[in-house]
């Protein structure tokens, strides 16, 4: 397990406004998180793996949502 503080990033779709994006850190496992809740100290983090990862992408891009 990759124990070094994740460095997220934010969705290359971010309006820029910096407060209502998806933000996500490639570790071991894909960590997401919703940009708008990481002042809050219990910031709720989706942890998946890449292949989970990969494949919800591959539906986004296929439209299949």
């Amino acid at each position: 397990m990759n124990t070094s503080k994740p460095r997220f990033r934010k969705s290359s779709r971010s309006q820029g406004t910096g407060s209502n994006c998806v933000e996500i850190a490639l570790m071991d496992e894909v960590l997401v998180r919703d940009s708008k809740l990481v002042a809050h100290a219990a910031c709720p983090v989706l942890e998946v793996t890449p292949d989970t990862w990969r494949g919800f992408l591959a539906n986004i891009r296929g439209d299949r949502f």
